[in-house]
């Protein structure tokens, strides 16, 4: 069996390489009607406009550009959660795990073996970072790890979710590919309500984890500084 070429691809539709240093930005701003969804969803909606449909709540700001359209962004306090369902994750939440999906399924496609080391490699780098710099403002070592697993593992779902695809997927696809298998998870979380107001956390092989890890009262159990 011949190895995998190292560069895969080299189409960067809409968001640029992993390797750019604005890479990250740009699947947020992907998230919300803007210059950069335009190009991925064309006409139809964008995550956070499907977020909206489910009953998720955000500020609105002018997106330059698109006069006609306002940008969702992330709101304080119940952090833009449906009134009726509480229990579901944050816009906060939903935005990581989207990142990570999206990171890894690129990481495969760009890079190939090569961008799928460095991002687990970037993953390991984080943990040190949060464990040895002042960049974790709140948490434990336990957090910082437990947090690090949630990232691995929502890489690893979005490698699956471009192994499933094909080598001739673009990118515009894998991201939607993304935004659908959380829209299924939250669907699912719906479905399912908790009973006792405690969050079955579990998830199934496949599927991505929507929730960071949280403290006795709810609260996020690790808080980074902004400038890190």
């Amino acid at each position: 069996m011949s190895a995998l070429p190292i560069m895969i691809s080299t189409e960067n539709q809409g968001i640029g390489s992993i390797f750019d240093e604005e890479f990250i930005d740009r699947v947020r701003a992907s998230a919300s009607p803007s210059p950069v969804s335009e190009e991925l969803y064309g006409k139809e909606p964008t995550f956070f406009e499907k977020l909206e449909a489910l009953g998720y709540k955000g500020n609105r700001m002018d997106v330059e550009g698109f006069p006609e359209k306002q940008q969702l962004v992330m709101v304080q306090g119940d952090e833009g959660r449906p009134d009726e369902a509480p229990y579901l994750p944050t816009l906060e939440e939903l935005q990581d795990t989207r990142q990570h999906l999206i990171g890894g399924a690129l990481a495969s496609k760009q890079g190939g073996i090569l961008g799928t080391g460095l991002i687990q490699g970037k993953e390991v780098v984080d943990f040190f970072k949060d464990i040895f710099t002042d960049r974790m403002e709140k948490g434990t070592a336990k957090d910082a790890f437990e947090d690090s697993m949630m990232d691995m593992r929502n890489n690893a779902v979005g490698r699956k979710l471009f192994k499933k695809a094909g080598l001739n997927v673009t990118t515009g696809e894998l991201i939607i590919d993304a935004d659908n298998v959380i829209i299924e998870q939250i669907k699912r979380l719906m479905g399912n309500p908790p009973k006792n107001k405690t969050v079955n956390r579990q998830v199934e092989s496949g599927q991505p984890q929507l929730y960071f890890p949280t403290k006795e009262d709810g609260s996020f159990a690790i808080r980074r500084s902004p400038n890190n």
